[in-house]
């Protein structure tokens, strides 16, 4: 290895560094999929606080699939086929395009009933093995988050919403990827927008002049709120990619299956740093590999603000039957403009205890602190848990650290 590292000439190893992102738009099936299943914890959270909730949501077509347990009392009452109708409705299916919400074949084998007592029992400790990751680093401009991840986020926002101006012309499915090109110069970094592409759902009658003209609305639209991105620099301007494999008239379920849980990497923050170990939709909020993914990013999110490290991932792993991690471990990240890397250092197990005292890491001290009971999960399903700086674990506490 290091024989080939020395073979690469001073020109090639520019001081540049590329970093990806996507994000999806709330019609597209896995998003669709992942928000009927957290409408159904929602719906279970309002008939019991502590409602066990563990489904998967399967669409594709006029199909939808729901399997999974579900134990509170009044289980069984659930209304599940106006809730999955009410979520193809709200993402603007029905009218052009389809399936419509009032022809779905809904199917279930689905786990109803009130808590058996090993399930009660279980809601207190963890009832699988679970490693969970939570990130963040020093930059406010982007809640903390990576650039890339950050701008793949604002760009798809400014997308789903130009689209209601064309109703009926643009469906709600859609997918956003962006490319991150960062300048090291000394020790500055500039970002400059290499690239977008848009997977962009349209009406078969819409001419690609006017979706290409709405993809560069939806550029000029990021300029403004991506202020820390060049869009044009000496080298040249953004690309712009727009639906490259040609038509995207047919769209949403009827062009793709989709499923719960399936959007891991962009739920988490990009596809640069590691996820943990299970998704977030889909649960209730007393199972660890939701529920500490928020404490998870709390504890890094505090640490980052304070200064202590420019990027900071936290680690926290369970075995079963645990009521709070057995291991612990957090990770400082800085760039490293010599080697146009990231260089990630462990720290001092001693340090890592002392940061992370301050926060009760069970699940009903989590619950409890972070006022889950008030949360309502489908609309973190649609943009993201890490996003809005006003949910109570994204919110700065000076007292943590």
């Amino acid at each position: 290895m290091k024989r080939i590292l020395s073979n690469i000439s001073h020109q090639e190893r520019r001081n540049e560094m590329r970093t990806f992102a996507e994000w999806v738009l709330p019609g597209h099936p896995d998003k669709i999929s992942d928000r009927i299943a957290d409408s159904i914890v929602d719906t279970a959270l309002a008939l019991d606080s502590e409602a066990l909730v563990g489904i998967e949501v399967a669409i594709h077509r006029d199909h939808v699939f729901l399997d999974g347990r579900i134990a509170c009392p009044g289980a069984e009452g659930i209304n599940f086929k106006k809730i999955v109708k009410d979520i193809f409705r709200e993402s603007g299916y029905g009218k052009v395009f389809l399936p419509d919400p009032e022809k779905l074949k809904i199917l279930t084998d689905l786990c109803l009933g009130d808590f058996r007592p090993e399930e009660k029992f279980i809601r207190t400790i963890s009832d699988d093995q679970n490693i969970i990751t939570g990130f963040a680093e020093f930059n406010p401009n982007t809640n903390h988050l990576p650039l890339a991840h950050f701008a793949a986020w604002t760009i798809a926002q400014s997308f789903d919403e130009l689209r209601k101006e064309l109703p009926g012309q643009l469906g709600s499915d859609g997918k956003v990827l962006v490319v991150i090109n960062s300048n090291i110069d000394s020790s500055e970094l500039r970002h400059q927008l290499e690239a977008v592409s848009f997977s962009i759902h349209h009406h078969a009658d819409l001419s690609t002049i006017e979706i290409v003209t709405f993809a560069k609305k939806v550029v000029e639209k990021a300029k403004k709120q991506l202020k820390q991105v060049s869009f044009e620099w000496p080298g040249g301007k953004t690309e712009v990619v727009v639906n490259g494999a040609g038509d995207f008239a047919v769209g949403g379920p009827e062009g793709d299956n989709g499923l719960s849980g399936k959007k891991l990497v962009i739920d988490a923050y990009g596809p640069h740093l590691p996820i943990g170990g299970g998704a977030l939709s889909g649960k209730d909020p007393h199972k660890i590999d939701r529920i500490i993914a928020l404490r998870a990013r709390q504890i890094a999110k505090h640490i980052a603000i304070a200064g202590i490290a420019e990027r900071v991932l936290v680690h926290l792993a369970f075995a079963p039957g645990d009521r709070e991690p057995r291991w612990k471990e957090i990770q400082f990240g800085a760039v490293n403009h010599n080697e146009n890397s990231i260089t990630w250092k462990v720290a001092d197990k001693s340090l890592t205890e002392r940061w992370l005292s301050g926060y009760d890491l069970t699940i009903e001290g989590t619950f409890a602190d972070l006022g889950l009971e008030k949360v309502l999960w489908k609309e973190l399903a649609k943009w993201g848990h890490f996003t809005d700086p006003n949910l109570p674990w994204e919110r700065w506490n000076p007292g943590r650290v």
